[in-house]
């Protein structure tokens, strides 16, 4: 089941985003490790992932960008540490920077 979340929820992130070629766990073969199923503990392994990419801020910004909270480990958060911040406001940036 996780496969086909997985499936539908790749498809609203743009593929041909840079960051995502360089993401650590793009070279992962076993993906559902970044959906663990409930009362699992293999989020731990996710987050060890995440927490060495060099991406791991623009994989949470795509994540609390999606309407929905998506399932599943994403930017070296959890679903229910992501929920509260979808509530934060969004930072705009400073005059003369993009």
């Amino acid at each position: 089941m996780a496969d086909d979340w997985v499936t539908r929820l790749l498809a609203h992130l743009d593929p041909d985003n840079p960051w995502r070629h360089l993401a650590a766990c793009r070279e992962l073969e076993d993906k559902s490790l970044f959906f663990p199923v409930r009362g699992g503990n293999t989020h731990r392994e996710a987050l060890a992932v995440c927490h060495r990419c060099p991406v791991i801020a623009e994989c949470l910004a795509d994540a609390l960008s999606l309407n929905a909270n998506p399932e599943g480990i994403w930017g070296g958060t959890t679903r229910n540490q992501r929920t509260p911040m979808r509530r934060w406001p969004m930072a705009s940036p400073e005059p003369g920077h993009p």
